[in-house]
């Protein structure tokens, strides 16, 4: 609470400091439980994270790419940038000038029918930085690279989703060796509870079946998928909090679990999914640079 304002002929309004930004007030809409689960907030960017009680400082962290921002619950929120739909919003923007319009969700039944992990992109390259002819990008980026290019809308979308999905486990493979390192660098530092168990993916990406089951598939992990209006709902239960309506994180977290559903994506374990997994990964690695 930061103040009031008073309005002529008006009663005093209360004025609430909420988190600094969007990724912060998202964070504070997860359900799960934060020390086992890492956040990924997927927009037009995609914000990978996890709630932890101090920083990660080290020069691997560094070199890693992490940064640390205050979370809404005045911890540290540790986070990967990686590009989101913004690749696939472009896609969608060239294709509806052409006069190809079509839904999400029929772009996602054209990449279902396609054939998995034939070819790659790396997300966050400069590449695909700027707006504008994204569909030509990704395939000069697949031939440049020695790979088939992607030739029918289809193909597109299963690029950009199996890719955004590689760099998800990439990253949050980067996530969880900063975390490790950091600390055996501070032994008296309070300990987290372990290697992260589950994702919760917020935001709009959490509305994509396809893009949280890959996820799941790809990065071994459970994904709990939802709210979408992750940041609204965010940003609400820390006025309530500053309110004294709810007490604490865990208050929060209860009241959006009890107000909101949730899908849970399980990974496929079928052994010979796992290696196509496996093989497909170490083929992005090459390219993700």
């Amino acid at each position: 609470m930061i103040g009031e304002y008073t309005g002529k002929g008006t009663k005093p309004v209360k004025v609430i400091a909420v988190a600094g930004h969007d990724t912060q007030s998202a964070g504070a809409a997860m359900t799960e439980d934060p020390d086992s689960t890492a956040f990924l907030n997927i927009g037009t960017w995609s914000l990978l994270g996890v709630e932890r009680k101090q920083p990660i400082l080290t020069d691997l962290g560094f070199e890693l790419g992490i940064s640390n921002e205050q979370g809404p619950y005045r911890d540290i929120q540790c986070i990967m940038n990686i590009v989101g739909t913004w690749l696939l919003q472009e896609c969608r923007r060239e294709w509806t000038a052409e006069g190809r319009m079509a839904s999400y969700n029929e772009l996602e039944r054209q990449a279902a029918l396609c054939d998995p992990f034939q070819c790659f992109i790396a997300p966050n390259s400069p590449d695909f930085a700027l707006p504008g002819h994204m569909p030509e990008k990704i395939q000069a980026f697949c031939r440049k690279t020695g790979q088939r290019a992607p030739e029918s809308a289809g193909e597109v979308v299963r690029c950009i989703y199996e890719s955004l999905a590689l760099k998800y486990r990439r990253e949050l493979e980067k996530l969880e060796q900063g975390m490790a390192e950091e600390e055996e660098k501070r032994p008296h530092a309070q300990k987290s509870a372990g290697r992260i168990e589950k994702l919760q993916i917020l935001g709009g990406g959490a509305q994509s079946e396809m893009l949280c089951q890959m996820t799941a598939d790809i990065c071994r992990k459970q994904v709990i998928a939802g709210p979408v209006e992750a940041t609204a709902l965010g940003n609400l239960v820390i006025q309530l909090k500053a309110l004294g309506e709810i007490a604490d994180e865990e208050a929060a977290r209860e009241t959006i679990r009890r107000a909101e559903t949730t899908t849970t994506y399980v990974p496929n374990d079928e052994i010979e999914v796992r290696k196509a997994i496996e093989n497909a990964y170490q083929r992005f690695k090459e390219i993700d640079n």
